[in-house]
């Protein structure tokens, strides 16, 4: 399994991006599917770069994808402050806007899209993996 693994900035945001990019046409996926999983790669990715981190140190994160007949499996891997995105709640979208609070539509969007989720805390080490069926 090939992966990109850089320091967790915004500038390298299109380096992941691109590697998405890369795997899909590489796999044949449809524009539709590519367009799906590259915006639950970015909410991740920004999530990861935003939040798991220090404000004084840059982090690493790791993401890599694979496919099997019909599924795709992405990994990100970094070694952030634990954070479990199973645990985070579903934001009340009944809500009107201006009574929402600030975020978690991005993961709730992620949870949506995904058919399976697993998170791991492993080795000082948050393990993301998220399950898709091709479409």
């Amino acid at each position: 399994m090939k992966s990109i693994k850089e320091k967790a900035v915004f500038e390298n945001l299109a380096n992941y991006l691109n590697y998405v990019w890369l795997f899909a046409k590489d796999n044949d996926l449809s524009n539709d599917f590519l367009r799906k999983i590259t915006l639950a790669v970015e909410e991740l990715l920004v999530n990861v770069i935003s939040y798991a981190y220090p404000k004084d140190s840059i982090g690493e994160v790791e993401l890599s994808l694979s496919i099997s007949k019909e599924t795709i499996k992405i990994n990100i891997i970094d070694s952030g402050i634990p954070f479990n995105i199973l645990k985070v709640k579903a934001p009340d979208t009944n809500l009107p806007l201006h009574k929402r609070g600030i975020g978690g539509m991005g993961i709730h969007f992620v949870k949506k899209l995904a058919d399976k989720i697993e998170y791991e805390r492993k080795a000082g080490e948050n393990h993301l993996t998220i399950f898709k069926k091709i479409s």
